[in-house]
């Protein structure tokens, strides 16, 4: 018979949609069931192409009489009969079928950024359970702080199996997408690019907060952050994009700017829309923070009463005094 031959299908966007070997020659294209390559085309005849061997050896194409005709998908011209090469495409109908021989090469793999070294630590249990814990214990550490009332141990401990439950639904919808989209879930991997996002936010937030509370003036501190929390969102989508499609590195940059961007605009126009321009409110406002005394400098208690004290004397003293006498 000669090399091995196949007919590939392609889709609108030129990617192979169904690849069929013929194991015997004459072969029929067409929409009838007796068709050796099928085509779910209406604009194809029942029996549209025929590929045989003509008598000196070579493969050819040649139309069956189709109402539609065969052309040359890159030239556009219409053939009746055309001597088959490997990658050739004809237009059949509305279909493009490209021939393939065995023997023919193609190009070298591309390498999987999901499986690199990135891939791999993110995919081991041991990080994807490792990051997947400090999270949750950092959020409940960070919400211990935050409460000044006295709490009990149960709402850290609640505050961390909610951290865990939403992560984990997280991880789980984009390892349902990995497993659609490349047929590998990478549930612990996702799980790992959540929980160092989030990780990440929880330490941008405080440094943030305590930023804001040591340096109330510096009014770019908040803009800042706003900034870095977008960047980590970016960070964190395309990381789940890596592991969840087949896109090209630059698209999966783009796709995870675009839709971040997108995002953080949306919520800004939706605080912009809920702030009440009849109330004025403070420019800043945040909330103490514990502070260290080995790295600040701080007043004791008994100094600072003492100054106050000192202070309410004077002002008292100011009070009682009678206009136009000296101070």
């Amino acid at each position: 018979m000669g090399p091995v031959i196949f007919v590939e299908v392609l889709d609108r966007r030129g990617h192979v949609a169904a690849r069929v070997r013929l194991e015997t020659l004459p072969a029929v294209v067409g929409r009838s069931y007796g068709s050796t390559v099928i085509l779910d085309d209406r604009y194809v005849s029942p029996e549209h192409l025929r590929i045989a061997r003509d008598d000196a050896g070579a493969l050819v194409a040649e139309d069956l009489g189709s109402t539609n005709g065969v052309y040359d998908a890159v030239s556009g011209e219409r053939v009746a009969r055309v001597v088959l090469r490997p990658g050739l495409p004809l237009r059949v109908g509305r279909s493009i079928v490209r021939f393939a021989f065995a023997d023919q090469p193609v190009p070298p793999a591309v390498a999987d950024p999901a499986i690199g070294a990135l891939g791999r630590a993110l995919a081991s249990r041991r990080t994807g359970l490792a990051v997947g814990i400090v999270a949750p214990l950092l959020v409940a550490w960070e919400a211990y702080l935050g409460d000044y009332s006295r709490v009990s141990a149960a709402e850290p401990v609640s505050v961390a199996l909610v951290t865990v439950l939403l992560l984990a639904i997280w991880a789980g919808g984009w390892a349902f997408a990995s497993r659609v989209l490349v047929h590998r879930p990478n549930f612990l991997a996702h799980l790992a690019v959540a929980s160092a996002g989030l990780i990440a936010v929880t330490v941008v937030g405080t440094v943030s907060a305590y930023g804001e509370y040591l340096y109330p003036s510096q009014s770019g501190l908040s803009a800042l952050a706003a900034v870095a929390f977008v960047a980590l969102g970016a960070v964190v989508l395309y990381g789940h994009l890596t592991l969840a499609s087949s896109m090209p590195q630059r698209r999966r940059v783009l796709a995870a700017a675009l839709v971040t961007v997108t995002l953080a605009g949306i919520a800004e126009l939706v605080e912009e829309a809920d702030r009440d321009e009849s109330v004025e409110m403070l420019e800043f406002s945040g909330a103490l923070k514990p502070l260290g005394t080995g790295w600040l400098r701080t007043t004791s208690l008994e100094a600072f009463l003492g100054e106050a004290d000192r202070l309410q004397a004077r002002a008292d003293s100011l009070a009682t005094k009678r206009p136009g006498q000296g101070s």
